[in-house]
């Protein structure tokens, strides 16, 4: 309530009593100021029964503002000790706080197996959600439309990947987003660079749709494990030694090949490809460029992943 309708309240407190209940104050305030309103009336109808009635009420009135005003700045002295104690109460407990963090910190240090089990707490890893997977899905293809990575489009994908920092500790964008990091650390894209990031984010595209395929495509893939148990290729696989890449020579480009490829992780897939392309990068690794009929599109795999390889119209097994 402010000073003013507190002193109204005081003096005339029957017409004001009326703004005090109107007023938005608490209940325990609208109550005094109504019995004290009706007091006062009481008051001033016996002063008006004598003869110096006028007198009485004015004495009264200096009285009671009187009166009001020292109960009023008791009131304040008392709630400024109250808040000072509050004060000190907090500010003594924020020392003992700091003083057990510090003391914790100490003991922490003197037992270093402590600390480093607490820093081995495991943490929940932020993944990318569906509909970001998705739009990394598409910018994806965009990229792979025209059959190579340019400087513009590695930026492009680098600057979504630091859009959605989740990127960086995905098991599905991991790697990808650490060579974006590391092949634009000196902000030009050679053709080797280029290469394996071509290559890696067909494995993402590739990851993204066998998650997403339909009906058919999975009968698909159920031949094609038939017709990799025919061949006896085993899923764990190791991959192909650089060493036996001699068989490089004997692919003929056009032709289709049945081929089971193992991802980043290590899990193998199998599709029928047609050759289109047999490349080696500056660092010796070698890669081939194919369209995919599993995903009907262009996809470049590396050799080291190939994990088997046959013939389709000789049915010759070449790895």
């Amino acid at each position: 309530m402010k000073l003013g309708l507190k002193l109204a309240t005081v003096a005339i407190p029957v017409p004001t009593v009326y703004l005090v209940i109107k007023g938005q104050h608490p209940k325990w305030v609208k109550a005094i100021s109504v019995i004290w309103a009706i007091l006062t009336a009481l008051m001033w109808i016996g002063f008006s029964q004598t003869e110096n009635g006028g007198e009485l009420v004015l004495f009264y009135t200096l009285s009671s503002l009187f009166w009001f005003g020292a109960l009023n700045g008791l009131f304040i002295l008392v709630k400024k000790a109250i808040s000072k104690n509050k004060q000190k109460d907090g500010s003594a407990q924020v020392d003992k706080q700091s003083n057990a963090i510090q003391s914790s910190a100490k003991t922490e240090s003197n037992n270093p197996s402590r600390a480093r089990n607490a820093e081995e707490v495991p943490l929940t890893v932020e993944t990318l959600t569906p509909r970001r997977e998705k739009a990394l899905y598409k910018l994806s293809l965009q990229i792979l439309e025209d059959d190579e990575v340019d400087q513009e489009e590695s930026k492009k994908l680098k600057a979504w990947l630091h859009r959605y920092p989740e990127s960086k500790e995905d098991f599905r964008t991991k790697e990808l987003y650490r060579t974006v990091e590391d092949v634009l650390e000196d902000k030009v894209l050679d053709s080797a660079e280029a290469l394996e990031l071509f290559a890696l984010l067909s494995d993402f595209c590739d990851n993204v749709e066998k998650r997403e395929s339909d009906k058919e495509s999975q009968d698909k893939d159920k031949a094609l494990q038939a017709q990799a148990k025919k061949l006896k290729a085993k899923p764990k696989a190791p991959f192909t030694s650089t060493s036996s890449y001699s068989f490089l020579d004997n692919l003929k480009l056009g032709n289709e090949y049945f081929m089971s490829y193992a991802d980043t992780s290590g899990k193998a897939s199998d599709r029928n490809i047609i050759l289109n392309k047999v490349d080696v990068n500056q660092q010796d690794q070698h890669y081939i460029k194919a369209h995919c009929l599993l995903r009907n599109s262009q996809r470049t795999f590396r050799v080291d992943r190939i994990v088997a390889l046959c013939d389709v119209d000789t049915g010759e097994a070449i790895v």
